[in-house]
């Protein structure tokens, strides 16, 4: 089986072929490589992942200290091999949505829906099995790993940050995704990535800013994710918007609120992340030296259009 490989890796969304097409054409007007190349043997046993780099430390650390500069993933090793002749290399751009593997370059809603109503999410194809994922730092320092059992036809999200526990330590969370459609309904599941917000509310409001009942989640801890809450699109705005809302937990007050388009059987993951209060973080430069970065608050939520 033949699939289209972008910059020498395999990227393929599987939910659309037109998208695959203009993701080709984007390709063919920004001068990418391309070749046709044979995917992992899976014999149909394929798995999709996709990964998100949300260390922020890295991010506000790239126009002076170049901390986002060959971010890596390995797959079981660091040594090419004739399965893996290049690895996965996060974008060293400073936004969000580029620090995602695979990427496209806008990720907007109007993209998404123009590209045939799939989300703003690539996914890498590789075949089912057991991996361990090696994340690093600046110019390939390893940073840190974990080891996974993807199984055939599934899709993951995995999320690496910065970790509560220390200011040299880090944290992946790997997140099952269900790229699904629910005809009337947006689907929503909520990841929870701000190091030092602490557990989580989020709610939805009409029009009128008052709190809607529904099962989006209450007391989501730092580090894990939701259920789906599927939302009636009934509910949307005058603009065509649900409106949600998320505070710290025990908190009246929200933190942050962000619309979500009521397209009729999408689905989303909304990822809470950054940092509420200044902080000094240490981000690894070798295997025994770190660089200090001064973080700056930018507690922020970002959607990720799955379907």
């Amino acid at each position: 089986m033949k699939r289209i490989e972008i910059n020498s890796f395999l990227v393929r969304h599987p939910a659309n072929m037109i998208g695959g097409l203009l993701l080709l054409l984007m390709c063919c007007f920004q001068s990418c490589s391309e070749n046709v190349a044979d995917i992992i043997p899976g014999n149909g046993n394929d798995t999709y992942i996709n990964f998100y780099n949300a260390i922020e430390a890295a991010r506000q650390g790239l126009a002076t200290d170049s901390l986002g500069y060959y971010n890596m993933i390995y797959v079981n090793d660091s040594v090419p091999n004739a399965v893996f002749k290049k690895f996965p290399q996060f974008s060293d751009a400073g936004s969000d949505d580029k620090r995602q593997y695979p990427y496209h370059f806008t990720g907007t809603d109007y993209v998404t829906d123009i590209a045939g109503g799939f989300g703003d999410v690539f996914w890498m194809p590789i075949a089912e099995g057991t991996y361990k994922f090696i994340y690093t730092s600046r110019f390939k320092t390893f940073l840190k790993d974990t080891a996974v059992v993807l199984t055939r036809k599934t899709y993951t999200t995995q999320y690496i940050t910065e970790s509560p526990e220390s200011n040299s330590a880090y944290t992946i969370v790997t997140v099952p995704v269900e790229p699904k459609a629910v005809q009337g309904k947006v689907r929503v599941q909520i990841v929870n990535l701000a190091t030092d917000l602490g557990a989580i509310d989020v709610y939805q409001v009409d029009d009128n800013g008052k709190e809607l009942t529904s099962t989006l989640p209450t007391n989501l801890s730092f580090g894990a994710y939701s259920p789906y809450a599927e939302l009636d699109t009934a509910g949307a705005n005058k603009n065509n918007k649900l409106v949600l809302k998320f505070r710290k937990n025990g908190e009246a007050e929200a933190r942050l609120t962000t619309t979500v388009s009521a397209i009729s059987g999408s689905t989303y993951t909304f990822v809470v992340q950054g940092f509420v209060s200044e902080t000094v973080r240490l981000l690894k430069k070798s295997n025994s030296e770190y660089f200090s970065v001064d973080v700056m608050p930018d507690l922020r939520v970002n959607s990720r259009r799955m379907y």
